[in-house]
């Protein structure tokens, strides 16, 4: 009998897929000005910052240990963009660059140590900006820090998100949604029916990336309203108070699009620095915001997720799982139109749970209804925690809906039921 040891010996090696590492959050924005002592009076007196690091000629301030606003006094022209880059962490920044690189995304050849003495690499994403990934080591500048210059003068501890131009959405979204894994968790504009401000909420944090839409004038004012940074504030009457004291003289604050009471505040080359109540105070335009991106499974080494939209009123509650179209092949669970239902659905007292489900051709049929399925029974034995009642869950959708409550014997109907007679989901 032949043995077969030698035909072996040239099958090729099979790799185990890179998992993308957590990305926790926005770690730094990076800003240029052509006056770097009017610059450090905004950042350092005005909003209270401490400049604790020395970056040659450039001012660094500490917004927290995991976040600074960087000025570099390159500023020679108006054509130039006073946004520089958007930085964001990551546990792993090594593992990060090869995630990427298997995506088919350009990064640099290796990870490199900045001169601060983190770990960090940048690149380009589709629409030009410049984006870069650090991690944080204990023996860096920053990790010395941890704990240090956090001074009480600091009008707000945290960058809550930060915002450039966006001329292609559809080429962002394939980068920093379907790559990288954000989420959008809002979208409005000045008229309900736009998509002209879109959040996108980093995939293991609370901040998140803000896309700013359908913006056609170019200058360099509107350039630095909308290529802006938001620091979180419990109050931003508080807030504009403390400016004032400091000799700041603002509008005064207002509830936006969102719901949201902001204060805009300008640094002496425009930018855009806003401070921001993260809750709405009232109902926002537009959309309904997701309330909390919770993992329900991980499936042949991804992770499953779905926004939850939190109900109005008493409970217990009934619960609609939304299943987005798309035929199995495209769609996510904020762009299809049944994303919509759940600005009528969560009033109504449904708790709303919208999923992700994995794609074919990558994940061919029935990927999709082991997803589908996976979701309700995540939801049916955490039913307590949202006060739902586990026998009252209705699927929500088109063609996909109906498809994964037919198919499936698993999926009772008399528990688990397609809503026939409920409104059109439809935006039109």
């Amino acid at each position: 009998m032949r043995s077969l040891p030698v035909l072996l010996l040239f099958l090729p090696a099979v790799q185990a897929a890179v998992e993308r590492p957590p990305i926790v959050g926005v770690a730094e924005v990076a800003l240029r000005t052509d006056n770097l002592a009017a610059a450090r009076t905004f950042y350092g007196h005005v909003l209270g910052f401490a400049e604790p690091c020395d970056i040659g000629g450039d001012a660094c301030f500490k917004v927290n240990d995991h976040q600074y606003i960087e000025v570099h006094p390159d500023l020679t022209s108006d054509a130039q963009d006073r946004l520089i880059e958007i930085a964001f962490e990551t546990t792993d920044v090594k593992q990060l660059r090869d995630y990427l690189a298997s995506r088919g995304v350009k990064v640099p050849d290796a990870v490199s140590t900045d001169a601060d003495g983190d770990l960090a690499f940048q690149l380009t994403d589709p629409d030009g900006h410049l984006v870069s990934f650090v991690q944080y080591l204990p023996d860096s500048v920053h990790g010395r820090g941890f704990g240090k210059d956090l001074p009480a003068t600091r009008v707000s501890d945290r960058i809550i998100h930060a915002g450039f131009i966006v001329k292609d959405r559809a080429a962002q979204d394939r980068f920093y949604h379907d790559i990288l894994g954000f989420r959008e968790t809002w979208h409005g504009g000045m008229k309900d029916d736009a998509a002209d401000w879109i959040d996108m909420r980093v995939p293991d944090g609370t901040d998140w990336l803000e896309y700013m839409c359908n913006v056609h004038d170019t200058s360099a004012r509107v350039r630095g309203i909308m290529n802006h940074l938001s620091l979180g504030v419990p109050s931003t009457e508080a807030g504009y108070k403390t400016v004032v004291e400091r000799g700041l003289n603002p509008e005064k604050p207002k509830i936006g699009r969102d719901g949201k009471w902001q204060l805009n505040l300008y640094d002496p080359n425009r930018t855009r620095a806003e401070l921001m109540e993260p809750k709405p105070a009232q109902t926002p335009c537009c959309s309904t915001f997701v309330t909390s991106i919770i993992t329900y499974s991980e499936a042949a080494g991804e992770k499953l997720t779905m926004d939850y939209y939190a109900p109005a009123g008493p409970g217990p509650h009934p619960a609609a799982i939304i299943v987005h179209s798309g035929g199995f092949l495209s769609g996510n669970s904020r762009t299809t139109s049944e994303a919509y239902c759940a600005q009528f659905l969560a009033p109504a007292g449904y708790a709303v749970f919208s999923i992700e489900y994995r794609l074919a051709p990558k994940y061919p049929y029935p990927a999709a209804l082991d997803d589908t399925e996976r979701a309700i029974r995540y939801v049916r034995h955490h039913a307590d925690q949202w006060n739902v009642n586990r026998n009252k869950i209705a699927l929500v959708g088109g063609s996909s809906t109906w498809r994964a409550s037919s198919a499936r014997p698993a999926i009772p109907r008399q528990r688990t039921r397609s809503i026939a007679k409920a409104p059109p989901c439809r935006p039109w």
